[in-house]
């Protein structure tokens, strides 16, 4: 397919780009969704796995947001998607929280351990194996968690 074949179907790049996202956003929440397991050490271990198949792809998404019409809305709804997630992955594994403000406060905690970035940061600058990585997210996570 030549790219004028592609852009006479999809009108023009940023519609291109937008579509390839939504669909790519698709496969990645379904991803996520089987990431979800019974107990945290599981559910860090799928994360890892589905970082390392996506994470460079949902990085680079974020980076070129601001740059492609549309982009910023589906970034949006992807981030909020990974909120969701991460509350509902974690949430029971909270211990009781003296109120609402500390809940909070530990959610966000967790959800900025599971972020892609914290991912990158530990396993390409830090240079750590999966394994590794997996072992360093739960070390973060463990403290916050029962």
């Amino acid at each position: 397919m030549t790219s004028q074949t592609v852009i006479r179907r999809f009108g023009s790049k940023p519609v291109l780009m937008t579509t390839t996202v939504e669909r790519e956003l698709g496969r990645i929440a379904a991803k996520r969704e089987a990431a979800l397991r019974s107990s945290s050490a599981e559910t860090i271990r799928a994360l890892v796995e589905h970082y390392d198949e996506y994470g460079l792809l949902i990085l680079k998404t974020y980076s070129e947001a601001a740059l492609v019409p549309g982009l910023p809305e589906i970034v949006a709804r992807g981030r909020a998607y990974h909120l969701d997630w991460c509350r509902r992955a974690f949430s029971e594994h909270l211990p009781p929280q003296p109120d609402e403000a500390s809940r909070q406060r530990r959610l966000a905690q967790i959800v900025s351990i599971c972020d892609a970035t914290t991912w990158r940061i530990l396993r390409f600058d830090g240079d750590l194996s999966s394994a590794q990585t997996e072992l360093a997210i739960t070390e973060l996570l463990t403290p916050l968690l029962r």
